[in-house]
Parts: structure tokens; sequence; C-alpha cells
């Protein structure tokens, strides 16, 4: 680098620069430091520095690369936080959550427990189509021994994250069935489609996607908690389940044994209630004509004592008598009747108590019979 030289005069002094005008008819101007004063027409000198042609050159390339890598860095970071499309959340005991692109090009894994990390940590999956990741997940499950149960399981949900869902549940299904044909491996594979909220859900329980949607369909009767299941692998969360709701079924049961059981006690009271009082009915009925003749008979014995007595007096208290002996046994019998009528009410709804028990008794016992453990079946 080197630095020109201008000889001039001072024609204008400011508070930071100094303007000369050269030899030559050109004006240049000079920062001016604190303790130089120069005077208007003073004879003064200006020092220029000159870069070389290759000094500038390098200027501005280094320029043309920093605003070259901005831009480049700028087209990467936008490719590489592409807005994530799908969740595909998958359980073995590896609990693990791919996120993809709307090519189904995965951009992001989560892994929710230590299993999962190791399994990612086997995998180069960035960029790669979300089937070949599933088999290279697979793949890693069956060296790491998480599928040697005989009731392996890998549950996968499928969450669209945008309006659209274009994702083939059963391609889905297949890509893992044929992975675990290669391994040599059976398991039981269960793909389906999830939610949005299904995902936040999981969140606050702390728990993987699945195992959350396994919780809810069988959490009726269980005593199982959702935190119990967070370490557990999902073949292991679906035999507590099972095992809590056989124990349910046992208890429910011996409960209903017990109900039975009570219920044939009072089924049998009641018939012997029932039996009594039909006899005691047809007592009161077989007796009543022979009671009535008596009381009749005794009343006539009284009228003809009256009748004994002087016409003019007894006749009238004759048919007094006779009169209230009618009225009596009518106002009796009417209410020996109401009396019978209002048995018979207490024996029908007995009997109605007793049928309606019945048919309680024969609803739970089918419930029994028809459940799926009854029937061997595992709950889907």
């Amino acid at each position: 680098m080197r630095s020109n030289r201008f000889n001039g005069v001072v024609i204008k002094v400011t508070a930071h620069y100094i303007t000369i005008l050269c030899k030559d008819g050109n004006f240049k101007n000079m920062p001016r430091s604190k303790n130089e004063f120069p005077q208007l027409g003073d004879s003064y000198t200006i020092s220029e520095k000159q870069f070389p042609k290759g000094e500038i050159i390098k200027k501005y390339l280094s320029l043309v690369a920093i605003l070259f890598l901005t831009v480049m860095s700028y087209y990467i970071s936008t490719f590489m936080t592409k807005d994530e499309s799908y969740l595909f959340a998958i359980d073995i005991n590896p609990s693990i959550e791919i996120y993809t692109d709307a090519d189904l090009n995965v951009t992001k894994v989560n892994s929710l427990n230590e299993d999962g990390q190791l399994v990612m940590d086997s995998i180069a999956y960035k960029y790669k189509q979300i089937d070949i990741v599933l088999e290279e997940i697979i793949t890693a499950a069956v060296k790491g021994d998480y599928l040697k149960s005989e009731n392996a399981q890998v549950d996968v949900t499928v969450v669209s994250l945008t309006e659209k869902n274009d994702v083939d549940i059963n391609k889905v299904k297949e890509t893992i069935d044929q992975s675990l044909i290669t391994n040599a491996t059976t398991a039981t594979v269960q793909v389906k489609n999830g939610s949005k909220e299904l995902v936040e859900d999981a969140r606050e329980a702390n728990l993987s996607i699945n195992k959350l949607q396994l919780y809810n369909q069988e959490k009726q009767g269980i005593e199982v908690q959702p935190e119990e299941l967070s370490d557990n692998s999902i073949t292991k969360v679906n035999e507590d389940i099972k095992k809590e709701q056989i124990d349910s079924e046992k208890k429910k049961s011996v409960e209903i044994e017990k109900a039975n059981k009570n219920s044939s006690t009072k089924i049998e009271k009641a018939k012997n209630d029932i039996t009594n009082s039909q006899i005691k009915r047809e007592d009161q009925q077989v007796n009543k004509p022979d009671k009535v003749e008596s009381n009749r008979q005794n009343k006539l014995t009284e009228a003809k004592k009256e009748e004994k007595k002087p016409v003019e007096v007894n006749k009238p208290k004759t048919e007094k008598v006779t009169k209230e002996i009618k009225k009596s046994e009518k106002a009796k019998e009417k209410k020996e009747q109401q009396a019978d009528k209002k048995e018979m009410q207490v024996i029908k709804k007995d009997k109605t108590e007793v049928d309606s028990e019945k048919n309680t008794l024969k609803v739970e016992k089918s419930n029994i019979e028809n459940s799926p453990e009854k029937k061997g079946k595992s709950p889907n």
C-alpha cells in the first residue's frame, strides 16, 4: 500500500475537515485533527492512501463470500426447518416419535425412553423416507432383543399435523410386517390414525401416544394408573392391563355369585311367603261360609227370642234387629273382600319383584359368559 501527496491552498476549515484547492484545480478534503488550525490561504499538503488493485479485489471477494454464505445458510436453514406434516409414534419397548415432511422424509426424531435413544443412535435416519426408517427400527429392535417375547407387540399411531392426510396406514403395516419376516421374527402389529389432541393428552399424561390409547381403551374396571405404564414395553403394558381385567372379572364373578345366592334365598323366602299366604287365604275361603252361617244362625236365634215377647212391643225391634244383622253382614263381607283384594295385590307385587330379580340374574350371567376373557379372546 502506498500514499499520494497533494499540495494546495486552504480554502475552507470546519470542525472536522480541511479543504484545499490543488494546483491542478481539484479539491481535496482531509479530516482535521484537534490540534490543527490552518488559516485560509495557507499552503497545505494532504497525504492520501492508495490500495493496490489486488487488495481491492480481495476485499470485494471477501464481501461476496460472506454474502454467499449468508444466503446459503438461509436456504439450508429453511430446508432443515421445513414444517413437519406427520408424526409416526412407535412403541415396542423403544418408544420413538418420528416427524416427517409432506413427502414423508424424516425431519426429526424424539426418543421417549433410553431404549428408544439406543435404537435411534444406531440409525442414520435424517432425510430418509419413513418406510426405510421403519424397517431399520424393526431390524435394530430385533438385534436388541426387544421383540423376543411370545406376545411381542409393535404399535404405531400416525398423526397428521396439517389438515391433509395422505398416509395409508395399511401400507405402513405392510412395511413393518415385511421387515419382521425379513428378520425372522413374529409380533402383533397395530397401526392406526391419531389426532393432534391425542398428542397433547399424551404429553400431559407423560405417556407415549400408543400407551395412552391402550390405557384409555381398557381403563374401565382396572386399577393400574397411567404413570405406572411409562417405563414398560407396550407388550408389558398390554399384559398388565389384561391381568387387571381378569382380576376384575373374577372379583365381579364372586360378587355376582354372592348376589345370586342372596337372591336365591330371597326368592325362596318370597315363594314360602306366597305359599303361606295362599294357604291362609284358602283356609279363610273354606271357613268363611261356615263362619257366616254360624253368625247368621246366632243372630236368627236372638231374633226368635225377641219374637217371644209381646207383639206390640217386639215386632218393631225384630225388624230393626234383622236389618242391622243384614247391614252388619254386608259390611263385614265387604271388609273381608277388601282385605282379600289388598292381600292379592301384595302377592302380585312380591311375584313381580321375584321375576325382576330373576331377569337381572339372567342378564348378569349372560354378560359374564359373553365377556372376551370367558370366550378366550383378547380385546382389540
